[in-house]
């Protein structure tokens, strides 16, 4: 591959390959993946999918992957967006416009403040470089 290449990650069990370019491309980030295998189709049921935004479970892992790159910046993630546009995850409508990501007229500061963290965990995560599968392609 040599230099020119950059970095490459294999994980065999999963068949994912990922390719980094020099840090001054970091950037840039080259994926291959066989998408046949069994972990990285399990990998989807954790991917954005239409119906992630109802679990708070999902919602606070977001946010402590999204804590991690704040606090590492050598971190790479690569969200997938699982037939759901990353646009309506940026923005949370249609299927991301959930009661974990709205407030309600009742809700405390607390619950108040999470959601704003969730929110923000959402537009942080869709406005990095990630992978769509669109279900029309």
């Amino acid at each position: 591959m040599g230099e020119r290449m950059g970095k490459a990650v294999y994980e065999r069990d999963i068949g994912f390959v990922a390719f980094r370019r020099p840090q001054h491309h970091s950037r840039e980030i080259s994926v291959l993946c066989n998408f046949s295998t069994p972990p990285v189709l399990n990998g989807f049921n954790h991917s954005f999918s239409e119906n992630y935004a109802d679990s708070r479970w999902c919602l606070n892992e977001l946010l402590a992957i999204i804590e991690s790159i704040a606090s590492d910046d050598r971190r790479i993630v690569l969200p997938i967006f699982y037939h759901v546009n990353p646009s309506d995850v940026r923005h949370q409508r249609g299927s991301y416009a959930t009661r974990h990501t709205s407030p309600v007229e009742d809700a405390d500061e607390d619950e108040v403040a999470m959601i704003e963290n969730w929110q923000n965990a959402l537009t942080a995560a869709a406005n990095l470089t990630g992978y769509h599968v669109d279900p029309n392609t």
